[in-house]
C-alpha cells in the first residue's frame, strides 16, 4: 500500500449486516469495510462499479461462492435510511430539477450535469463542468451546430439506477442483427434468443411489471407460457384518454401502415403481484408466489408505487427498483463472502508481462472536496470493470489496457430524446402532474423503414409541458405578461390549460459511428488527479430522418384527438444546446440518459474489445460490462439488457473460475 499526496488514512466506513425479512425474502445489509483488508488479501473476483451491473455480477459470484471485493468511486449514502432520506430533501430543496439534483457534486469523484452542458466550437472545447466536451463537425447541418453529449450519470453506490425512470423493455429481436436485416451498423455476436434466459433474470431481480400479450404487439418474444413478476402498472387517466381516441388509427411508416397504438411500459416498479408467477427452481422460493421487495431499510414502505410525480430523479420510497436492492438481497449465508470499498476511484488498470491484469490501483479519499487520497491495490484472479459507459472506457485508456483495435471509446451512442407538444381541445381534462410520470408508450420499433430511418418509440409524458416549456411556472408567466390575466380569471385559465397539455418524448435509435468518442487528455484531471473524459458527439442522417418522422407523426395524433400541435424548436444554435438541424429544418434534442457503446462486443478483436462472454481480447482475466458491450442499441431503454448482460457474464465468469 503507497501514499498519495500525503494523504491521511481514511476512517473505516464498516457497515453491520443486519438482517430483515419481507415476504419471505431476506434483506442483509452489505458489508463494508476499510482498504486494509482489500490490500492485503486476493479475491476470486475484483469488480469496479456498484451500478446494475457490479451488483448483480457481485451479487451472482458471492452466491455461488466467490470471494468478491466491489469498488465504488462514490458515496455510500444511500446505503443508510438517513442517507437515502437526506437525497429525497435534497432533490426537494434543489431549483433545478434536474437527473443528478438529489445528489450533492462530489469532485473527488464528480458527475456529469445537465447544468454544465455547453455547445463546443472548433478549438474551443467546454471545460467548465467535469466532463469535457470537444467540438466535432456535424454530419449534417451548419458548422457552428456542433453538439455536447446531452447524456448523464450517477457516481454513488446504487449508480445510475438511483435517478433512471425505471422502464425495463427488452430489445427486439431484429435489433440484434440491424446490419443483416437492414443495411446499418453491425450485427450483435450472438442473437436474442441467446441473451433470453438472461433477460428472465433481469425481470426477477429487478421486479418487473409488465404484460406479455402487450408487449408481444410491440414484436418482442418471450419463451411459452412466460409471466412477468408483476402485472402491469395501470395506465394512467391520460393513456386512457389517448387510447380510446385513436383507437383504429394508422400511420405510414416508409412503405407500410402501421397501426398507432398505446401500449403499456413494462418497469421495474412495485405494483400488484401476478398471480400466475412463481419463483424459477434455482431461486431459494422456487415454486411460490413472486413478493415484491420494497424499501431495504424499512419493509413497510416501498411495497407499491405510491403514483409519486418524480420516479426521476429519485423514487422517495423506493418503489422503484435500484441496485441497492440487489446488494441487499444477497442471501445471509453467502454475505460474507461480498465486501464493499466506496469512496475508492479506481485509477490504473495494472498489466503484468503475460498480458494478465495484477491489479487495480485505487484512490481512497475521505474528504471529498480535498485533493488528498492514499492508494492500494485490489488484488484477484478475475477482474471486472463495470464502472459505466463513458468511466469504463477512461479507466481502460489512462491504462492503456484493452485497445489493440483501437475501438475503446469508440461508438459512443445515445438515444436522442425529442420532445414535442400540443394542447387537446377545450374542455378536456387528462389529469396531468399526477403520478408516475410514464406508464405507456407509442412504440414504432420495428418494420423495414429501418433500412431507411431510425426506429423509436414516445414515451406518453404525464407530466404536461414541463420539460417541453417549463410548465406550469411558463404558463403563469405568460398568462400573466402575455395575456395581463389575474385573479380568478388566471387561476381558471391556468387549470383549463395545463390540463389539456399533451407531451410525447420521442426516443430515437442512433448508430454507431468511430468518431462519437470519449477520449482523454492530460492537460484535464480532476481534484484526485484523475482523468476528466473528453467526449465528442454527432448524430447521423439515419437518425435523423426519424425526427421529421416522429414530429409527423406527433402531429397526426395530436390533430387526430381534436387538439392543436404547439411544438415549435429555437431556431439558431446559440438558442439551445440540443439544437440540431435536420435538412435545413431547426430540431431540439435533449439525451435519454442511455449511455452506450466505447467497448463493444464482437466476433473479431480486430473490430471489438470483448467477445461475446463479455471477456477483453486482450487480457484473459479482465471482462467489462455494462452498456459499452453493446455494439448497436435499439429503441429500448438499456437497464434491462444490461442486467441481463451481466448474468450472462457472470455464467462465464464463474466458469472460468472453475476452470
Amino acid at each position: 500500500m503507497s501514499g498519495g499526496n500525503d494523504g491521511n488514512t481514511p476512517r473505516s466506513n464498516q457497515q453491520g449486516s443486519a438482517e430483515s425479512s419481507e415476504g419471505g425474502v431476506t434483506l442483509a445489509s452489505p458489508v463494508t469495510r476499510a482498504h486494509p483488508a482489500a490490500a492485503e488479501r486476493i479475491y476470486d473476483v475484483v469488480i469496479v462499479g456498484a451500478g446494475v451491473a457490479g451488483a448483480i455480477l457481485a451479487k451472482e459470484l458471492a452466491g455461488a461462492g466467490k470471494t468478491v471485493l466491489l469498488l465504488e468511486a462514490g458515496r455510500a449514502t444511500s446505503i443508510r435510511p438517513e442517507g437515502y432520506a437526506s437525497y429525497v430533501e435534497t432533490f426537494y430543496e434543489a431549483l433545478a430539477k434536474t437527473p443528478n439534483s438529489p445528489f450533492p457534486q462530489n469532485p473527488a469523484a464528480a458527475s456529469s450535469s445537465v447544468l454544465f452542458q455547453q455547445r463546443p466550437r472548433e478549438g474551443v472545447p467546454v471545460t467548465t463542468g467535469y466532463q469535457v466536451y470537444k467540438y466535432r463537425k456535424p454530419c449534417q447541418g451548419p458548422s457552428e451546430s456542433g453538439l455536447p453529449f446531452l447524456s448523464t450519470f450517477t457516481r454513488a453506490l446504487g449508480g445510475t439506477t438511483l435517478h433512471f425512470l425505471g422502464t425495463c423493455i427488452r430489445m427486439l429481436p431484429e435489433d440484434f442483427h440491424l446490419a443483416t436485416l437492414f443495411g446499418h451498423g453491425i450485427d450483435w455476436p450472438f442473437g436474442f434468443e441467446t441473451l433470453e434466459p438472461f433477460y428472465e433474470k433481469g425481470e426477477l431481480e429487478m421486479g418487473t411489471a409488465a404484460d406479455v400479450a402487450m408487449q408481444e404487439r410491440e414484436g418482442t418474444k418471450f419463451r411459452p407460457g412466460y409471466q412477468y413478476p408483476m402485472r402491469q402498472i395501470p395506465p394512467s387517466y391520460f393513456d386512457r384518454w389517448l387510447e380510446d381516441r385513436i383507437r383504429g388509427m394508422t400511420f405510414k411508416m416508409g412503405n407500410e401502415s402501421f397501426p398507432v397504438e398505446v401500449v403499456g411500459t413494462p418497469a421495474g416498479r412495485n405494483g400488484m403481484p401476478n398471480p400466475g408467477y412463481r419463483y424459477p427452481k434455482e431461486h431459494p422460493l422456487a415454486g411460490q408466489p413472486y413478493q415484491p421487495i420494497g424499501s431495504p431499510y424499512d419493509t413497510r414502505r416501498g411495497q407499491r408505487c405510491e403514483g409519486n410525480s418524480n420516479c426521476v430523479p429519485i423514487c422517495p420510497v423506493m418503489a422503484k427498483y435500484n441496485a441497492l436492492r440487489t446488494l441487499y438481497t444477497l442471501q445471509p449465508k453467502t454475505s460474507r463472502n461480498l465486501e464493499i470499498i466506496t469512496q475508492a476511484v479506481a485509477s490504473q488498470i495494472e498489466l503484468a508481462e503475460d498480458g494478465k491484469v495484477s491489479g487495480i490501483v485505487c484512490k481512497l479519499y475521505d474528504v471529498e472536496t480535498g485533493s488528498q487520497y492514499v492508494k492500494f491495490t485490489a488484488r484477484g484472479q478475475v477482474y471486472v470493470v463495470a464502472a459505466h459507459a463513458i468511466e469504463s472506457a477512461k479507466l481502460l485508456l489512462a491504462s492503456g489496457a484493452a485497445n489493440s483495435s483501437d475501438m475503446v471509446g469508440r461508438n459512443l451512442m445515445d438515444h436522442p430524446y425529442l420532445l414535442t407538444w400540443g394542447l387537446a381541445p377545450k374542455g378536456a381534462r387528462l389529469g396531468v402532474n399526477r403520478g408516475p410520470q410514464i406508464t405507456s408508450e407509442l412504440p414504432m420499433r420495428h418494420g423495414s423503414f429501418r433500412k431507411d430511418f431510425a426506429a423509436f418509440r414516445a414515451d406518453i409524458r404525464n407530466r404536461g409541458w414541463d420539460f417541453a416549456k417549463g410548465s406550469p411556472y411558463w404558463d403563469v408567466g405568460m398568462l400573466v405578461n402575455d395575456e395581463q390575466r389575474f385573479g380568478l380569471s388566471l387561476r381558471d385559465e391556468l387549470r383549463d390549460r395545463v390540463q389539456r397539455q399533451i407531451s410525447f418524448g420521442f426516443q430515437i435509435e442512433q448508430l454507431p459511428d468511430p468518431d462519437n468518442r470519449v477520449e482523454i487528455d492530460d492537460k484535464y484531471r480532476d481534484a484526485l488527479g484523475n482523468h476528466r473524459p473528453i467526449l465528442s458527439y454527432d448524430v447521423s442522417e439515419y437518425t435523423r430522418k426519424a425526427m421529421r418522422v416522429a414530429r409527423d407523426l406527433s402531429r397526426s395524433v395530436i390533430e387526430h384527438v381534436g387538439g392543436k400541435d404547439h411544438t415549435e424548436y429555437p431556431k439558431r444554435p446559440k438558442e439551445a444546446v440540443g439544437y440540431i438541424d435536420v435538412g435545413g429544418e431547426p430540431f431540439e434534442i435533449h439525451g435519454s440518459g442511455h449511455i452506450m457503446g466505447t467497448h463493444r462486443m464482437g466476433l473479431r478483436r480486430s473490430d471489438s474489445v470483448v467477445n461475446p462472454d463479455q471477456r477483453t481480447w486482450d487480457h484473459r482475466n479482465l471482462f467489462l460490462v455494462g452498456c459499452g458491450n453493446m455494439p448497436t442499441v435499439g429503441t429500448s431503454n438499456p437497464t434491462l439488457t444490461v442486467a441481463a448482460l451481466a448474468f450472462k457474464a457472470a455464467k462465464a465468469i464463474k466458469k472460468q473460475l472453475e476452470s
